[in-house]
């Protein structure tokens, strides 16, 4: 299984805390969780491309103010050339009003 936790950074000189967090904490499946980072700078099509390349399993997004469209944009393309790939949404930008994102983007 190939877990793979992206964070899109608002700047290069960013680092997303949450998905090295997450990795940090998930005991004996770590060796099966993998990072990717880019920023809303990159390109949308580099960022698909290099996620397809990847291969994952199951492709996680932490999503924030600043990052959320530049994300569900991505996750909709993301769809049509994965879509047996489970996506799953987390942080602060979706886990306040859970039930409408999930009616929004099931």
């Amino acid at each position: 299984m190939n877990i793979l936790l992206t964070a899109i950074n608002a700047k290069y000189i960013h680092s997303n805390l949450a998905v090295y967090s997450l990795r940090a904490c998930a005991g004996e499946y770590r060796d099966a969780v993998e990072l990717a980072e880019y920023t809303i700078n990159n390109q949308k099509d580099y960022i698909l491309e290099e996620l397809y390349k990847r291969k994952p399993d199951v492709l996680c997004f932490s999503c924030y103010i600043w990052n959320i469209d530049f994300v569900t944009e991505i996750t909709k393309e993301l769809k049509k050339i994965m879509p047996d790939v489970p996506i799953w949404l987390g942080g602060p930008e979706v886990s306040y009003d859970s039930d409408r994102q999930l009616e929004k983007y099931p």
